[in-house]
């Protein structure tokens, strides 16, 4: 192993205070640090003779005046066959933050350094242990708001997503090696059926490479969120909806019109998908500056929105401020959503249909709960209709914007490659398509990618892991 690597260390557990804490060391000197620090319970036994993946209880002490710091249990994972792929050991401890501080302040006095954001994951793809799909599904993982999300990220770390790529990309490079054999040998022509052959493999392809893309849109939302924008004109009950959604008293709710002056946002979950509930402003005519910014952010959350819940109160008539509200919304297709229902009605339903075209309204109650389950079952209904024949489409292997990004710029150097290949064939069109396409595959695998890219991702991580 390489000495000259630095060998790094870091808590591998959350900050504050819990029963027990994990530190962490990966590196060529990652034996010899800690056997500096460690004297093990029974004299018999030792760190230097320990097997892979073993545990032994004992000591930490600092090695200048062996003042003991903490008694532990430490973990060592030989490289290669580790994490990371270099030496690791993992010191577990009581989990005192003056413990942690002291353990770590130990170790970089005995000669390791702190890990930056990610640096043991970074490691591990340097090493190939993983590539880089499969790191950034353990972000992904980590990070993971429900089960749905975690479970997408699962399949990815599994391999389950590269060794897709890893075919498609096998079969662009023996598409691009026969168009290159022949570009060695210009003065014969190109039997139509070779060509035909050609076109029905890159079409394949690009097929496969749709269904990842169609996929992880639906991944994508499963990872980050839904925003459902709860939209409306002042004291139409969006506040109230939102605490009730939540079943917190999270915005300010007063019969005074325009309480909410900012937007406040919430995640549930239902059926799997994590939704970001947003409350805003009343959209009407302001006055005061602190309304007006109030407003402006309204009309950018729902710019923003995957969903809108229109709110129409049944206590007063259809009038022109819901007129303008529809004007700002009607295009979103929102769900529109009958709010006080508890109370007096004076709203004509009819009057709605006529005014929005929705003829499906959803009668709700903050004080009784009255159909916010069928609300928020419907929001589930919209965001999900398209995956529920689709089992590729119910189980995606895609979550990120960059993998959608490389595989998107795949799929368009494909469809240039079939232009090249239209009568007369331009096979050095392409060919260059075809490698530049196999260079996005390589992206999202980590098998071509900059520096500059690669810091990006991994400063997503939490240090340590």
């Amino acid at each position: 192993m390489d000495q000259g690597i630095e060998t790094i260390c870091a808590r591998a557990t959350p900050p504050g205070m819990g029963a027990i804490a994990i530190v962490r060391l990966s590196g060529p000197r990652a034996l010899e640090i800690i056997d500096r620090c460690f004297l093990p319970h029974r004299a018999t036994q030792s760190l230097a003779e320990m097997r892979s993946h073993t545990l032994i209880f004992g000591h930490l002490v600092d090695p200048t005046d062996r003042t003991a710091i903490d008694d532990v249990l430490v973990g060592v994972m030989r490289g290669p066959h580790s994490y990371t792929g270099e030496d690791v050991v993992e010191i577990n401890l009581h989990g005192s933050p003056a413990i942690v501080r002291a353990t770590l302040r130990l170790l970089t006095e005995q000669g390791a350094r702190l890990a930056g954001p990610g640096e043991f994951t970074r490691r591990a793809f340097e090493n190939g242990q993983i590539d880089l799909a499969q790191a950034e599904a353990i972000c992904d993982l980590i990070t993971a708001q429900t089960q749905a999300a975690a479970g997408v990220a699962l399949r990815q770390l599994s391999g389950q997503f590269s060794d897709r790529l890893g075919t498609i990309r096998e079969r662009l490079i023996d598409l691009l090696a026969e168009i290159e054999a022949r570009l060695d040998f210009p003065e014969e022509d190109i039997p139509p059926e070779e060509a035909d052959r050609w076109l029905l493999m890159i079409h394949s392809v690009g097929d496969e490479l749709s269904r990842l893309v169609t996929s992880g849109e639906r991944g994508r939302l499963l990872a980050e969120g839904a925003r459902i924008v709860l939209v409306g004109k002042p004291n139409a009950g969006k506040s109230s909806l939102f605490n009730s959604l939540l079943d917190d008293d999270r915005a300010i709710v007063t019969p005074e019109p325009g309480t909410t002056r900012d937007s406040l946002e919430a995640m549930i979950e239902a059926d799997g998908l994590p939704m970001n509930l947003v409350d805003t402003a009343g959209l009407r005519a302001v006055e005061s500056e602190v309304e007006r910014l109030g407003v402006v952010r309204a009309e950018s959350e729902i710019r923003r929105a995957s969903l809108i819940v229109l709110c129409v109160p049944v206590d007063e008539p259809w009038g022109r401020k819901d007129e303008q509200v529809w004007q700002l919304v009607g295009e979103r297709d929102p769900i529109v959503a009958l709010t006080k229902c508890d109370l007096n009605p004076t709203l004509d339903p009819a009057k709605v249909t006529e005014r929005t075209g929705c003829e499906k309204m959803h009668r709700t109650s903050a004080l009784t709960h009255e159909g916010l389950e069928e609300l928020i079952a419907e929001c589930s209904l919209r965001l999900t209709e398209e995956a529920e024949d689709d089992q590729e489409q119910a189980d995606p292997l895609v979550s990120t914007e960059r993998h959608l990004d490389e595989l998107r710029h795949a799929l368009n150097l494909l469809a240039g490659a079939v232009r090249a290949l239209a009568d007369p064939p331009a096979l050095e069109l392409a060919a260059a398509d075809l490698r530049a396409a196999t260079g996005h595959v390589d992206g999202v695998l980590g098998l071509e990618i900059g520096e500059e890219v690669l810091d990006r991702i991994f400063d997503r991580f939490c240090i340590g892991k």
